[in-house]
């Protein structure tokens, strides 16, 4: 599996487990109007929220990021590889294999060991290529979480100011323009476009 795709898909089992964990009956403003959602967040569309309004609201709610989880070490990686049942078929062959090996009257000599050394020797090539594969997807997944919008351009004051994205709280007025990162889950209020 490439890099690129083992990156997305830890992505997307992050995801799924932060979502798993949260209460998504909070998330009913998209079926909400602009005015309505305006109002449940008593902000005015205008001028934003006020400086001391948005830090009450960012000591109630927290900042606007997601939480760090806990990185696997080398050693959980490793033995995650072994807990596939067919890796776990072969090892048993190995060990039966090796066994008779060395019950075997000798008959063979060093020829009944070569099955098992050879069973084993590819387990451990693929625990290392899989670790290695999985701590580039790391890579890769960290480095996507870094393209992630630093800052956002948002109405405090009745001013337009660039704020860091995990200061954002809910109610701030949010600009984003064409090819922006978004800073944070948002409701559309208005769109401002030329079409000619």
């Amino acid at each position: 599996m490439s890099e690129s795709k083992e990156a997305e898909r830890k992505e997307q089992e992050a995801r799924a487990k932060i979502v798993k964990t949260m209460d998504t009956k909070a998330f009913i403003y998209h079926k909400k109007t602009v005015e309505e959602t305006l109002q449940s967040f008593k902000v005015n569309l205008e001028k934003g929220l006020t400086s001391s309004e948005a830090k009450k609201r960012l000591e109630e709610y927290g900042p606007n990021e997601l939480p760090e989880e806990e990185g696997e070490t080398i050693w959980e990686k490793i033995v995650e590889q072994f807990k596939d049942t067919l890796v776990q078929i072969l090892l048993a062959a190995a060990i039966v294999s090796f066994v008779f090996a060395i019950m075997d009257d000798g008959d063979e000599g060093i020829a009944g060991f070569v099955e098992p050394f050879v069973i084993l020797l590819i387990l451990a090539l693929n625990a290392i290529v899989a670790v290695y594969q999985d701590s580039n997807a790391d890579n890769a997944l960290e480095a996507l979480k870094n393209m992630q919008a630093i800052d956002a351009k948002t109405l405090r004051d009745g001013q337009w100011q660039s704020v860091p994205s995990a200061d954002l709280v809910p109610g701030d007025v949010v600009e984003v323009n064409t090819g922006d990162c978004v800073p944070a889950d948002l409701r559309v209020a208005q769109v401002k476009s030329i079409v000619l």
